[in-house]
């Protein structure tokens, strides 16, 4: 039978032991979840960027170029530039 320091200093161990396993997996969960909100944060950014280009690209089939507004024509400008350089490579 184990004496009493043997048998405190075993429960000591295996609870720093157990405590040591439980701080590992929140660290990689919390990291796990902090890359995941900046992979959301970053599809969520450019979700909005195309949305904004297919609302300008219904406004020029409805409405045609003259009604865009500058900022449209700019902004149309860019998103046709970034395609063109997509379909090249």
């Amino acid at each position: 039978m184990l004496s009493s320091r043997k048998l405190c200093a075993y429960l000591l161990a295996e609870t720093l032991l157990e405590m040591l396993i439980v701080c590992t997996l929140l660290i990689i969960f919390y990291e796990n979840q902090r890359q995941f909100t900046m992979y959301e944060k970053k599809e969520y950014s450019v979700l909005k960027d195309s949305q904004k280009t297919l609302n300008i690209s219904k406004k020029l089939l409805l409405v045609g170029q003259g009604g865009l507004s500058s900022d449209e024509k700019s902004l149309l400008d860019v998103y046709s530039k970034t395609q063109f350089r997509e379909s090249e490579q």
